[in-house]
């Protein structure tokens, strides 16, 4: 989804120093001041204190795709977390246990939970815990797309949090008609992108994505589902 935002702003910024040349771009800009890499420990220590349980709204389109939207969610509390994914399906993932996972999952459209562990290594949990995140992290550290880019700063509110906005418009005309326009709200707290918008097309081909944080809640109730065993 994020492909074109990707490869579009590969090649602004490349010639971001030839926009004499026939481009332009935002004056008095400022570079990012957030790491899209201390996301994932500022959320784990969040969901140690706390907890959260933030969803995003998702939304697409492209000159040669097909528009797809659909939602996400990942929360944490303790040692357990929940996954919803873009597809639906839900999982509660209880990582209490160095040595184990029990998880529990429901498939989109169903009313069922089911139940099963998985074992590992102690060394292997990190690895383990990142693919069951990867998924919502992708879209919370998406701005990394952009980090080497510099953009205008101001503030937003995204779900009641502060955040720093950074937008970047470029136009180079001379380099196969690029165009590329983005809008990211950065959560001042946890660095996690709350709001991306990202427009562009280059020789003819054109797309837009766009998602948003509809809920960011500092203290949820997570609590494991009830698994009806078979008889």
């Amino acid at each position: 989804m994020l492909a074109l935002c990707v490869s579009l702003a590969f090649v602004a910024c490349d010639n971001v120093d030839d926009s004499q040349q026939g481009g332009t771009s935002e004056k008095e800009t400022v570079a990012m001041d957030h790491d899209y890499r201390e996301v994932d420990e500022n959320l784990e220590t969040l969901g140690k204190s706390t907890g959260y349980m933030i969803t995003y709204s998702v939304s697409s389109s492209s000159t040669d795709e097909q528009a797809e939207s659909f939602s996400l969610t990942l929360g944490m509390k303790d040692d357990v977390y929940y996954v919803k994914s873009e597809d639906g399906d839900e999982a509660y993932y209880d990582l209490s246990d160095e040595n184990s996972a029990v998880i529990y999952t429901k498939d989109s459209g169903e009313s069922q939970w089911s139940k099963y562990s998985v074992s590992y290594e102690q060394t292997e949990k990190a690895a383990y815990l990142s693919s069951v995140k990867a998924e919502f992290l992708s879209f919370a550290q998406a701005y990394d797309i952009f980090a080497s880019s510099d953009a205008t700063k101001s503030t937003a509110t995204v779900c009641g949090r502060t955040c720093d906005k950074y937008a970047v418009n470029y136009s180079f005309p001379a380099f196969g008609n690029i165009s590329l326009s983005y809008e990211v709200c950065i959560d001042a707290e946890t660095s996690v992108c709350l709001k991306l918008y990202c427009a562009g097309s280059f020789e003819g081909t054109g797309g837009k994505v766009n998602f948003e944080c509809t809920a960011f809640d500092t203290n949820p109730t997570i609590t494991l589902p009830t698994v009806v065993e078979e008889e």
